[in-house]
């Protein structure tokens, strides 16, 4: 798994995804672009993560079938906290249905897998400057 830390960053990431290779990566890319960034396919890792960090934006896989937490409940968690962080998710659920259950949930953006990585980075950068 990735695990990049660099505490000077602005833009904190978490990565959340049970497929291993697309984590690394994910999290090795936008660690490239100057991100901190964070990766884990753990359920139990992404919650101790998320109540120990702040993030500006986290992507997460909406089936996390190894994981034993679902996109969505991770997603509904992330609502709650404080401040906000945007999310992204990134799945090759692509009915219309399971986008919509995303945006919902607190997704601001359902990118389908496959996806380009650079295409990716683009929507990250994108999103971290609305933020700003």
């Amino acid at each position: 798994m990735c695990r990049a830390y660099d505490l000077d960053m602005e833009a904190r990431v978490l990565v959340v995804d049970d497929d291993e290779q697309l984590l690394n990566l994910i999290g090795d890319y936008l660690l490239s672009l100057g991100f901190e960034v964070h990766c884990t396919g753990e359920r139990e890792e992404a919650e101790v993560l998320l109540n120990n960090h702040k993030y500006s934006l986290v992507i997460v896989d909406l089936s996390l079938t190894t994981v034993g937490i679902e996109g969505l409940d991770l997603l509904k968690r992330i609502a709650g906290l404080t401040p906000r962080p945007k999310c992204i998710v990134l799945s090759g659920h692509t009915g219309e249905n399971d986008q919509i259950a995303a945006m919902a949930s607190g997704a601001i953006l359902f990118i389908e897998k496959p996806c380009s990585i650079t295409r990716l980075g683009a929507y990250v950068h994108e999103l971290l400057e609305m933020q700003q």
